[in-house]
């Protein structure tokens, strides 16, 4: 798989009976705004800069994964707001996905973030703490359907996805 800076190499094995498979993925992406050539809604984050990683995976029954992701001044827009030079590692390991000491900036103002998240495939536990120079809040938009599409409606018989989160955010 190649799309101009992007590159992946896919190795593993499936089986349908039982459902099972076992695997492994390693990438780069020398700019993260060639993603938009293979998946067009990314477009709209205007992502930018580079990551890299190797990731290991099985499947029977449950997800595991283990590997490291690394980034290398990633960018995005969301929400209004515009994350720039987002550098670190991501690490992921069988019952949690975690990274200490991301640096960037939001919205032009420094940041520092670290997060995990235990139980990932099932009930995630998220711990979350933000370091920002400055914080500027937004007015939010007026309540009811502001003329977008209804939300896409649930499966019956679909299992809620529920999550819990903490953390601590220093301005």
């Amino acid at each position: 798989l190649s799309a101009a800076s992007l590159s992946a190499e896919f190795s593993g094995e499936f089986s349908p009976e039982p459902l099972s498979a076992a695997g492994a993925v390693k990438f780069t992406a020398g700019d993260a705004h060639d993603l938009g050539a293979i998946y067009p809604p990314l477009k709209s984050y205007a992502l930018g800069g580079g990551a890299g990683g190797n990731i290991a995976f099985t499947y029977n029954k449950a997800l595991e994964l283990s590997g490291k992701v690394s980034l290398n001044g990633l960018s995005a827009k969301f929400a209004g707001r515009q994350l720039s030079g987002l550098k670190g590692a991501v690490e992921l390991s069988k019952d949690r996905i975690s990274a200490e000491n991301l640096t960037g900036k939001l919205d032009g103002e420094d940041l520092k973030a670290g997060f995990s998240a235990k139980n990932y495939s099932s009930h995630p536990q998220v711990l979350l703490n933000l370091d920002l120079a400055a914080l500027r809040l937004t007015a939010l938009p007026p309540p009811g359907n502001s003329g977008k599409a209804e939300a896409p409606r649930k499966k019956a018989g679909a299992k809620p996805f529920a999550f819990d989160i903490e953390g601590k955010t220093r301005v």
